[in-house]
């Protein structure tokens, strides 16, 4: 596996736990914007169960991706095969768009001028590259700040494993105390008195999860990754919807809290209630979204 197929495989994996923080953060949001941070009364625990559902889910993703990384043939180990990748970049081979230098109306360059300018504008940039890649990987490697020849070998990345795991172990504590096996072993009881992961906690390691992935593929193929959400419904909105559910319990019940048939009712409109949409939408168009058996068949 290429360097380039390594870390994707990464950050795939990374976006895709990633999808319920995004939600889970606007939908606590939310909650804190309705109730004003006062304790509220929960009228939907089914909704409300599935966002504490995703929460503990990804507490236990995360984990699993932390100690799939550190374990034998995990990224770290797979990190390995390509330390030689692991070093500084010559300014000369790190390669740059060619600039735009225009002069002044009044002082116009010449062409000699303008090839020098450019020449020296490419190298600069080329160097503030350089210098960056150079940052990034004594973020990695501390050890190599001194040293000339700044490349990492198997014990520099050795180093860097145990420095990320000191650092996720808290995840995977909490993952295996309060989450996946609370209920399994002995050893778990002292949960309440260890620190309960929070959802800004959640965040923290996102952020120091990404920025080290990011400072690897800095230094290993001179290239950045941005983590975007990738969930397809907004999640400011959908936070909005669910937020009413868990605080009204069930839609009609929104429509009627907000008053909704009432100002239907004034300007005549039949039906007036929610609900009744609903059955005549469902009874109009039995099968809106699915497929039938004919489709299927088809594929």
């Amino acid at each position: 596996m290429s360097i380039e197929e390594l870390l994707k495989d990464l950050e795939y994996k990374i976006l895709r736990i990633k999808k319920r923080y995004y939600y889970l953060d606007a939908i606590l949001k939310q909650l804190v914007q309705v109730t004003g941070g006062k304790q509220f009364i929960i009228r939907n625990d089914f909704i409300y169960q599935m966002i504490w559902d995703s929460y503990e889910m990804l507490i236990i993703e995360l984990a699993s991706l932390y100690r799939g990384m550190c374990q034998p043939g995990g990224f770290f180990g797979q990190l390995k095969i390509h330390a030689a990748k692991l070093r500084t970049t010559s300014h000369k081979k790190i390669e740059v768009s060619e600039p735009n230098i225009s002069g002044s109306r009044g002082q116009p360059l010449t062409p000699q001028d303008h090839a020098r300018l450019k020449r020296e504008l490419k190298v600069d940039t080329q160097k503030f590259i350089a210098k960056g890649i150079e940052e990034s990987l004594l973020d990695l490697f501390p050890d190599l700040k001194n040293v000339s020849d700044k490349r990492a070998n198997h014990s520099h990345v050795d180093a860097l494993k145990d420095q990320f795991w000191k650092l996720a172990e808290e995840m995977v504590h909490d993952r295996d105390a309060r989450r996946a096996h609370k209920h399994e072993h002995k050893e778990h009881s002292h949960a309440e008195n260890s620190k309960e992961i929070t959802l800004k906690d959640i965040g923290t390691h996102f952020d120091r999860l990404e920025k080290i992935i990011n400072a690897i593929r800095s230094v290993t193929t001179l290239s950045s990754f941005a983590y975007l959400d990738m969930n397809e419904a907004s999640v400011a909105n959908t936070a909005e919807d669910v937020v009413d559910l868990v605080m009204m319990g069930r839609f009609n019940e929104v429509f009627n809290t907000f008053e909704i048939p009432v100002s239907l009712k004034k300007v005549h409109t039949e039906p007036p209630y929610f609900y009744m949409y609903r059955d005549r939408y469902y009874q109009a168009n039995p099968q809106p979204w699915g497929k039938d058996e004919k489709d299927l068949k088809d594929e």
